[in-house]
């Protein structure tokens, strides 16, 4: 077997592991406490999954993406780097944009939950019960999308400043990653509420729109967007 094919077969099965790792940790601390039946225990399994997977990935990311960067500038001429960079800076700016839709998609969902809700909040029992938890996971879910554009904008610098123009250490984009984080907070602070009756409403108050939707946190990430969209032409 080649070299070459050993190390990537290697590494491979390195990432594997550490992949595995963080469940077999899980499974070894809680085996006492046996296969939940409960859809929220599940979802909190699934948060703690997302919370160790995600910056495991973009150091994965990071790290093909810095060879890939490498082995191109050796091998390919100028025009086929640029093309590579502007394919990079495409990926990396749809990394991003992929969540603008379900940010501006977010009030209407909110309404439509807390109206579906509204209508059996006083009698949750049988089949209503189980309704309500399968709602409340699903806008934790959505709520969830501030949360990953908080780590991707916070980790972008690392993972694609080497191939954008773009100054990462700017006052503004500092603003940014404090606004991003505030709206992420938030959130956390949010979802807790939407697996508990007594606190769903105030959770679905006319001011949880304004907290998300802050208009500078809006400003600031339209005006990176753009910024970054303008490397593209």
């Amino acid at each position: 077997m080649p070299l070459k094919r050993r190390t990537f077969l290697l590494l491979i099965l390195v990432f594997l592991l550490i992949l595995i790792t963080p469940v077999i940790i899980y499974i070894i601390n809680f085996q006492s406490f046996g296969i939940s039946s409960k859809t929220f225990d599940w979802a909190y399994f699934g948060d703690y999954l997302g919370g160790v997977f995600t910056p495991i990935i973009s150091l994965a990311s990071l790290i093909v993406l810095g060879s890939l960067t490498y082995i191109m500038s050796r091998q390919g001429s100028e025009e086929k780097r640029k093309l590579f960079l502007l394919e990079q800076k495409s990926a990396a700016y749809q990394d991003i944009v992929k969540y603008i839709k379900e940010i501006h998609f977010l009030p209407s969902k909110i309404s439509e939950y807390g109206l579906n809700i509204g209508l059996i909040v006083g009698k949750l029992e049988g089949k209503n019960m189980e309704y309500f938890t399968k709602e409340a996971i699903k806008i934790r879910d959505i709520f969830n999308v501030f949360s990953e554009v908080y780590y991707t904008l916070k980790t972008f610098a690392i993972r694609y400043g080497h191939i954008f123009n773009y100054d990462f250490t700017k006052t503004r984009f500092n603003s940014l990653l404090k606004e991003a984080k505030k709206a992420h907070t938030t959130v956390e602070e949010y979802k807790n509420h939407f697996s508990d009756v007594s606190k769903v409403r105030t959770a679905l108050g006319k001011g949880t729109i304004e907290i998300l939707l802050n208009a500078k946190y809006m400003k600031l990430l339209t005006s990176f967007m753009q910024e970054i969209q303008s490397e593209l032409e």
